[in-house]
């Protein structure tokens, strides 16, 4: 073991490779939004091929290209000192994460599995299926938090204003309640 501030861990640090955690830190600091997002979706729809996710990838789509006419139309400039010189409101990172968190968290809310294990009694599977209950609410509420959690970054980044945040929020969660309700939860 080599202590932290010894003569033998600077010389252990400049000697060996990085470990793989920092290589993998860097290399995701280099990709785009945008790569992960739809390497993810290519990913997901060759996983999953039914007619929900078509309609959740769908509706993605729609939700981005409203975000950009939008964008357009509103013409509002982001706030002074941002590094980004496109009009900010309203915010299309916003607008996706409340869209997957709407559409997502509504499909967990919906989500009916139940465990059938005939080695339970029926007083432990009951048990159990209270338990998917739980998780159902406890994994929506994860979605809509850490989407709220990333909106948040971009005002604390200065990339937006809490109003094109707010926005870009509220038309997301519109957009993905939409999609799901009328495009994936009818069938």
């Amino acid at each position: 073991r080599i202590v932290a501030g010894t003569q033998a861990e600077e010389t252990h640090r400049r000697t060996n490779a990085p470990n793989c955690s920092i290589f993998l830190m860097r290399f995701a600091a280099l990709l785009e939004t945008k790569v992960v997002v739809s390497g993810a979706t290519v990913v997901f729809l060759c996983v999953r091929r039914d007619v929900g996710t078509a309609v959740f990838i769908y509706g993605a789509i729609c939700n981005a290209l409203l975000s950009k006419v939008l964008k357009r139309l509103i013409n509002a400039a982001r706030p002074v000192g941002a590094q980004l010189s496109d009009p900010g409101m309203p915010s299309s990172h916003a607008m996706s994460l409340f869209f997957f968190a709407a559409f997502l968290s509504s499909g967990a809310l919906e989500w009916r599995a139940t465990l059938n294990v005939s080695i339970l009694s029926d007083s432990a599977l009951s048990f159990v299926n209270n338990r998917l209950d739980m998780l159902r609410w406890i994994a929506a509420a994860s979605v809509v938090a850490l989407a709220a959690a990333l909106a948040i970054l971009r005002v604390r980044a200065g990339l937006h204003t809490v109003a094109q945040v707010s926005v870009g929020s509220a038309i997301g969660a519109c957009n993905g309640a939409f999609w799901y309700r009328y495009g994936a939860g009818s069938m």
